[in-house]
């Protein structure tokens, strides 16, 4: 019976051994893999904020192209009603010379 008892004793303390080292292999996968998975968050976490970044810029350049198409429209509407007017006036001119003032 002493026998058997020392067998089966035997045998559970190698297949703690066996488990603690497949506990052991587990954590230094697990280590790893979490490693891994925090560089790879830190890399998409900076190319976020790149991304980010360049939208606003985008966003500030679309912005200021609008701007300026707004006041390049602006100064060349305002130039053609200032020469239509001009014209006008001096066509007015000519056309009726006598009349120093024209009514418009």
């Amino acid at each position: 019976m002493q026998g058997h008892g020392d067998a089966q004793d035997k045998r559970i303390e190698a297949k703690v051994a066996s488990v603690q080292e497949e506990i052991k292999q587990s954590n230094m996968v697990y280590e790893r893999q979490g490693e891994s998975y925090s560089k790879t968050m830190n890399v998409w976490s900076e190319k976020e904020q790149l991304l980010v970044y360049d939208m606003l810029k985008a966003r500030e350049n679309v912005k200021n192209k609008i701007k300026n198409d707004w006041t390049v429209s602006y100064t060349v509407l305002f130039s053609c009603a200032a020469a239509n007017l001009l014209s006008g006036r001096q066509r007015s001119e000519r056309d009726y010379p006598d009349n120093h003032e024209i009514s418009t």
